[in-house]
């Protein structure tokens, strides 16, 4: 009683004014009642009554949020730079998605729950031997994942939050409370008024609480699908960032990159150019094309000879993309008497190309059905390029050359419509084209006949431009990615200029401790 009594002297003023606004509403509550049971009506508003919150019911169970999410969210591709090794990760990590989706977390630990089982999921898909996959990165590369994530928020949310660069945290806190303190009240005022309002016109108030329900069912279903939506593509991005995070993409900036290519080459554009390797047998013609090429570029061309004998030229010229055309040496000249000593030289060759190039143009000769050399050397570079998964494989592109020394040897009259085939010369075009690539190439591997006669234009350079060029976004992305593989190794130099740095500046410390 005495707590009663302290309660009734401290809030006696706020029951005052209650009462003074539920008592009025409460007798015409009581009066619309009696009217009714005057009117002999009150049986049947107590059946409309029943019969509306049936239907209310089986409204709200329509739309209840189960519904909501009946048109599933197509999935989000994974990014074309990305690895066939990283793509699996994000296909793994689809699941996760739809499971946010459907079920967006309530909390901060379940959010961290979340976070941890994506990262588990990124990290042993591209680490799968390391004892503690998820740990598999350095301090600067988290550091910087989290500045990135954090800038892409930041843009994200001062383009699409209305009032997000004028509304302070001050001022959500003083609405928060004010909520607090007055909210209550609010609410017990709303309830109050719907019961009235039953007293002064009982079936307009049902049909406004029927519509209140639909309303509100309609609107928990659509907000708990776009809850779903949201909270899937936060975990989307936060996916991406663990994806580079594990995959090393933090290692070496973008920028960086191409700050040291300019500073290399201050003339050449600022990209990682892509490397093209020309591979074939002896007299295939690599070499005649790679002239044929060249000689499609008005422009300088750099040329350097490599130690292992290739022949590299750069081709930088407007309206041509920015490549390094490699002239390989010829196959077929290696004798090795015994198998043992052929595997040993293939494996030398696979390791010094299979990752030397972002883009492989493999020559065969239109008049040389002998192509066994051929079919194994490439086999054993797509061997080695499946066994690495975490690194890009540069597309396959195969020319036949010497088409015009097919049958009939006279007639040369190109163009020629490879698939009407028209002309003998035409079929067997067709069909020299059609056994490198049973020979050679696999099914989404272009093959492009050349002719290259002495004086005269070279046939069919133009579609072989078109067949590199369409190939071109793989290969840069293979560029960089090469680029960026290159440097995240392991190197003492990067070592002890990092000691000297880091030892210049602590002496400086220590010194101004001593001088303070």
């Amino acid at each position: 009683m005495t707590l009663g009594r302290s309660l009734l002297r401290r809030h006696w003023r706020l029951l005052v004014r209650l009462l003074a606004i539920v008592v009025p509403f409460l007798g015409l509550a009581g009066l619309g009642l009696w009217h009714l049971y005057l009117d002999d009506a009150l049986l049947i508003w107590f059946a409309a009554l029943a019969a509306l919150a049936v239907i209310a019911w089986l409204a709200t169970l329509d739309w209840s949020g189960e519904r909501a999410l009946q048109e599933a969210t197509p999935p989000t591709p994974a990014k074309p730079e990305w690895t066939p090794l990283e793509q699996q990760a994000w296909a793994d990590l689809t699941a996760d998605f739809e499971a946010i989706e459907s079920s967006p977390p309530a909390s901060i630990e379940e959010v961290r729950l979340a976070a941890m089982r994506m990262m588990e999921t990124a990290a042993r898909r591209l680490h799968p031997d390391a004892s503690v996959p998820t740990a598999r990165f350095t301090v600067p590369d988290v550091l910087r994942a989290a500045e990135r994530g954090l800038g892409d928020l930041r843009r994200q949310m001062v383009q699409r939050v209305p009032g997000a660069t004028a509304v302070r945290v001050s001022d959500l806190l003083a609405v928060h409370g004010h909520y607090r303190r007055h909210g209550g009240w609010l609410r017990g005022a709303w309830y109050l008024w719907r019961v009235a309002r039953f007293g002064m016109n009982p079936p307009q108030a049902a049909l406004q609480e029927l519509r209140g329900v639909l309303e509100g069912g309609a609107t928990s279903a659509a907000w708990q699908r776009v809850h779903g939506q949201f909270a899937r593509a936060m975990a989307e991005e936060f996916a991406r960032l663990a994806i580079d995070l594990y995959g090393r993409r933090f290692s070496v900036e973008v920028e960086q990159l191409q700050a040291e290519i300019i500073e290399a080459a201050p003339e050449a554009p600022p990209e990682v150019p892509v490397r093209v390797s020309f591979f074939g047998q002896v007299n295939a013609g690599k070499s005649s094309l790679v002239n044929a090429l060249l000689g499609e570029v008005q422009a300088p061309v750099s040329e350097r000879r490599t130690p292992a004998g290739e022949t590299e030229f750069r081709l930088q010229s407007e309206g041509r993309p920015d490549l390094v055309l490699i002239d390989t040496a010829g196959l077929g000249t290696d004798v090795s008497p015994t198998a043992e000593a052929r595997a040993a030289s293939d494996a030398r060759w696979v390791a010094a190309n299979a990752w030397a190039c972002d883009l492989v143009v493999w020559v065969a000769s239109a008049i040389q059905p002998a192509r066994e050399d051929d079919h194994r050397l490439l086999s054993a570079l797509r061997i080695e390029w499946a066994t690495h998964p975490e690194r890009r494989t540069p597309r396959v592109l195969c020319v036949v050359t010497h088409a015009d020394r097919l049958s009939p040897m006279r007639e040369w009259q190109p163009p020629y419509d490879l698939d009407g085939a028209a002309s003998g010369k035409a079929a067997s075009i067709r069909d020299a084209c059609r056994a490198v690539a049973t020979d050679l190439c696999e099914s989404d591997e272009p093959v492009v006949p050349i002719a290259m006669r002495p004086g005269t234009a070279p046939y069919n350079v133009d579609a072989l431009w078109l067949a590199i060029s369409e190939g071109l976004d793989a290969a840069r992305q293979s560029a960089l990615h090469r680029a960026l593989f290159d440097r995240t190794r392991f190197k003492w130099g990067e070592v002890a200029r990092q000691v000297g740095q880091g030892s210049r500046y602590l002496g400086k410390l220590m010194f101004k401790g001593v001088g303070a």
